[in-house]
């Protein structure tokens, strides 16, 4: 049995993104108008296929391929096969849509008050009341050899959820593009998760508020991250932690704004889109 434990998130410079990373942002940022027409049913005929494979592992040809990281069969036996549901989005989008003005507000709020909305947003979530995490630490489910990670200690949830929201506001005021802040976002979150459960929904909602901060509430739409990471073989997960641990932010951010490429994609297409 080994035990990692998760670092306080390093977040990245301005101008330390790569120039293709750049041209992706820019790609995302241009299509996000259009999400607004998306419905997450789109997803169904990717996730049956999901769903009736052998192992729930598939390999896709088309769209989705740019955002797989296939494991080796030693590494899906230690990690097992994704978690593909389409519930998931059913159950958030409610409490997103209650959130959104507040969510959009975060650049201006106070720290304490951000941390407020996050525990609301969770309480939501988890239908029970959720502050931050106090005398508790929290581990990854342990994989078949019993070795699993450590998130960070919960003496730090509050000074880094701190310095999360400043780089929020930061960022905010020197008009980095939301493609760029709300990718961050979720990588940090995950990576402080701050309360005992709850943190993934928590913080796929407050993605979802953060990538429309520009955008008119009228044209609210939800990104379906969960049915998306379970259809991209462990492709957020490992994205995810390359830039936790290594703060390689380009990888995650690359991975959300292909995620909203396809879905424009999709909608450009007919029923016979090759996911």
């Amino acid at each position: 049995m080994h035990k990692r434990i998760f670092s306080s998130p390093k977040y990245p410079p301005i101008g330390g993104i790569s120039t293709y990373t750049n041209t992706l942002i820019d790609e995302a940022s241009e299509a996000l108008s259009d999400l607004v027409r998306f419905e997450p049913v789109f997803l169904n005929e990717a996730i049956a296929q999901q769903l009736t494979s052998d192992n729930k592992t598939v390999r896709f040809r088309g769209a989705l391929a740019s955002l797989e990281r296939p494991l080796s069969e030693f590494m899906l036996v230690k990690y097992g096969s994704p978690s593909v549901t389409g519930e998931r989005t059913t159950l958030e989008l409610p409490i997103f849509e209650s959130y959104l003005a507040d969510i959009k507000r975060i650049p201006h709020l106070k720290s304490s008050t951000f941390i407020e909305l996050l525990e609301s947003i969770a309480t939501d979530a988890n239908k029970e009341s959720v502050k931050l995490r106090s005398e508790l630490n929290v581990i990854t489910k342990p994989d078949h050899l019993g070795d699993y990670w450590q998130f960070l200690d919960w003496r730090h949830v509050k000074s880094e959820l701190i310095k999360l929201h400043s780089f929020l506001k930061f960022g905010y005021a020197n008009n980095l593009p939301s493609c760029f802040l709300a990718p961050v976002f979720i990588g940090a979150f995950n990576c402080i998760h701050p309360f005992r459960d709850g943190n993934g929904r928590t913080g796929r909602i407050v993605f979802n508020g953060l990538i429309q901060i520009h955008i008119d509430e009228a044209n609210r739409f939800y990104i379906p991250m969960k049915e998306f990471m379970g259809l991209s073989s462990h492709g957020f997960d490992l994205a995810m932690r390359e830039s936790i641990l290594f703060g390689r932010w380009s990888t995650l951010i690359v991975y959300c704004c292909r995620v909203i490429i396809i879905m424009k994609k999709r909608l450009e297409s007919d029923s016979n889109f090759l996911w």
